[in-house]
C-alpha cells in the first residue's frame, strides 16, 4: 500500500498548501482507480474523490494513527462510493440493462481492448456492492487482507469470506460471456484496473 510521508502529513497538518498538493498529486490516482471501479457511473468519480478530500482535509487532525492515512482515506472514499450508488440506485434499476453476451475482441489492438473493458466493467457493477469492493481492493489494488480489513472497518475473516464470494460470483459473470472464465486477468493487463 502506498506509504505518505510524516513530513507531507505534519506539513498537512500544518495547513501548506505545497504539502495539501503533494498528498493530492501521491494519492490521486489511487484513489481515483478505486472510486472509478466502486461507482455505477465512473464519470463522478472527481465528485467522490473532491467530497473525500475535503472531508479528509477537515478531519486529518482528529487520526490517531498518522501511518494508517491510506486506509483510513480508502474507508471515506468507499463510503462515499457507498452514498452515491444509494442515491443513484433507483435511476440504474430504471435503465434497461444491455445484454452482455457480447464476443469479446481478442485483438491486441486499442479499439479491442477499450471495448473488453467496457464489458468488464458492466459485470462488476452486476457483483454486489459489498463484495466489489473487497475484490477491487484485492485484486486490482493489491491490498492485504489486513490493510482491507482497515480500510473497511471489517474483521480478517469477513474479507476473506467476502473475498471467496466475489469470486465465486466474478466467475460465474464471466463464464456467461467467456467460457474459460479468465476475465479478472483480462481486466487487470497491463495493471491499469477493471475500469
Amino acid at each position: 500500500m502506498l506509504e505518505i510521508p510524516s513530513n507531507l502529513i505534519i506539513g498537512c497538518l500544518n495547513g501548506e498548501d505545497a504539502s495539501w498538493q503533494e498528498f493530492i498529486r501521491l494519492t490521486g490516482s489511487h484513489l481515483q482507480r478505486i472510486a472509478r471501479t466502486n461507482l455505477r457511473d465512473p464519470g463522478m468519480a472527481e465528485d467522490v474523490l473532491q467530497e473525500t478530500y475535503y472531508k479528509a482535509f477537515r478531519n486529518l487532525h482528529r487520526l490517531r494513527d498518522r501511518s494508517r492515512v491510506m486506509p483510513w482515506m480508502i474507508q471515506i472514499l468507499v463510503n462515499e462510493c457507498r452514498m452515491l450508488n444509494r442515491k443513484n440506485k433507483h435511476e440504474n434499476e430504471n435503465e434497461n440493462e444491455e445484454s452482455l453476451s457480447y464476443t469479446l475482441a481478442s485483438t491486441g489492438d486499442r479499439r479491442g481492448r477499450e471495448e473488453t473493458k467496457a464489458i468488464l466493467s458492466k459485470l462488476m457493477l452486476q457483483i454486489p456492492e459489498l463484495y466489489r469492493e473487497v475484490l477491487i481492493l484485492r485484486e486490482v489494488e493489491d491490498m492485504d487482507y489486513a490493510e482491507i480489513a482497515a480500510a473497511l472497518k471489517v474483521p480478517v475473516g469477513t474479507v476473506r469470506s467476502r473475498l471467496a464470494r466475489a469470486r465465486a460470483m466474478w466467475t460465474e459473470l464471466a463464464g456467461k460471456v467467456v467460457e474459460d472464465g479468465a476475465l479478472l486477468d483480462l481486466c487487470l493487463d497491463g495493471g491499469d484496473g477493471v475500469a
